[in-house]
């Protein structure tokens, strides 16, 4: 074990020589910058836990992806650009929400006229097959009560069209902003 503790070492010391060769020369600079970007350069160290100093190194070096991921500074008019597509992005996304709505109540009354219609059928052949006139007056009450509940659902009329045009309008909005944000985030 002896013999083989040297050579690890010196292996060690090798790839340290090696790491200080890469290294280069930092000379200090002085630099007067906005309150606001020092925030910014605050937060960004603070974030991912290196100094200040670091993260001014790597954005003046064009480094600062590289070595922290996808940092993303967005100025204010970039960021006013992307509230405006959020917020359009949000009114279409309410609108198709709504018609979606209206269709799935449409969807609804339609099986509950289908219901209707089979508890009328049901309640006729009940009635033709019933020979107490007693009988056969409460089951024509209960279909003029369920005929008069029919006539009283409110479908409005969708088709495949709708819904079709419906999900195209989503699928437009979401490619808008999405070309929106690749073109701010370059």
């Amino acid at each position: 074990m002896a013999a083989g503790k040297p050579a690890v070492e010196s292996q060690k010391k090798n790839q340290m020589d090696g790491e200080e060769k890469k290294k280069e020369l930092l000379v200090k600079v002085t630099a007067r910058i906005a309150d606001s970007v020092s925030n910014i350069i605050k937060d960004i160290a603070e974030e991912y836990d290196v100094s200040f100093s670091e993260v001014v190194r790597l954005s003046i070096d064009g480094h600062l992806e590289k070595y922290l991921g996808n940092v993303r500074y967005i100025d204010k008019q970039q960021g006013e650009t992307i509230r405006l597509y959020t917020v359009a992005l949000a009114n279409d996304m309410q609108e198709i929400r709504n018609e979606l709505n209206r269709i799935g109540v449409n969807v609804n009354q339609i099986a509950k006229g289908n219901n209707i219609a089979g508890q009328v059928m049901r309640l006729n052949d009940a009635y033709c097959a019933s020979k107490d006139e007693k009988k056969k007056s409460e089951i024509i009450r209960k279909i003029m009560h369920l005929e008069k509940m029919q006539r009283e659902l409110k479908v409005i009329s969708s088709n495949l069209d709708a819904q079709k045009e419906c999900m195209d309008r989503y699928e437009e909005a979401s490619l808008e902003v999405a070309k929106a944000l690749w073109r701010i985030q370059g």
